[in-house]
């Protein structure tokens, strides 16, 4: 029995369109961050390379410049990102849920607006959904790896099943 209606979803979709766009600025936001922080990164190194050491110096300060600037901005960026696209799916999925079970969002807002007002009133289950999220993930992360680890060393188990398991747990 099939319980999944593809026009519906679709439709969903259609009519949520507006998140769809948030989330495409998001991660344009997200990669006009990494520019700025590479690009600032390879100038200060490139700055401290030419007084430190001529021509040579420069080029190896904007080399390690620029992974450091690069290095800075995916250590800050890492958990922000995660944060902020869990809220907008939060909001997304509340969203979807009204439109799915018949109710119309009320007059004079937006969709984003709506969604983040929802989220606000659930914040703190939001924000404590966000962090065992983040820790379910690590622990499936850590007993993938231990089990492929394990399967690596005896050799009786077929080698398709240890790469299967690595590749399960990449996906993830």
């Amino acid at each position: 029995m099939l319980d999944f209606k593809i026009k519906e979803v679709f439709s969903a979709l259609w009519k949520t369109k507006e998140f769809m766009l948030f989330r495409f600025l998001i991660y344009f936001g997200i990669t006009i961050g990494y520019i700025i922080g590479t690009g600032t990164g390879a100038g200060i190194g490139w700055s401290v390379g030419s007084v430190a050491g001529g021509e040579d110096g420069s080029a190896t300060g904007l080399m390690y410049g620029m992974f450091g600037g690069f290095a800075i901005v995916s250590g800050v960026l890492y958990y922000v990102r995660e944060y902020l696209l869990y809220m907008v799916k939060a909001g997304h999925i509340a969203v979807i849920l009204k439109h799915l079970d018949g109710e119309e969002i009320p007059s004079g807002k937006g969709q984003i607006a709506y969604a983040q007002s929802i989220v606000k009133e659930r914040f703190k289950e939001a924000s404590v959904l966000f962090a065992v999220d983040q820790i379910i993930k690590g622990v499936v992360k850590f007993i993938t790896r231990l089990f492929s680890g394990i399967m690596t060393f005896l050799p009786f188990i077929p080698k398709p099943i240890v790469s299967l398991s690595i590749l399960s747990s990449e996906i993830q």
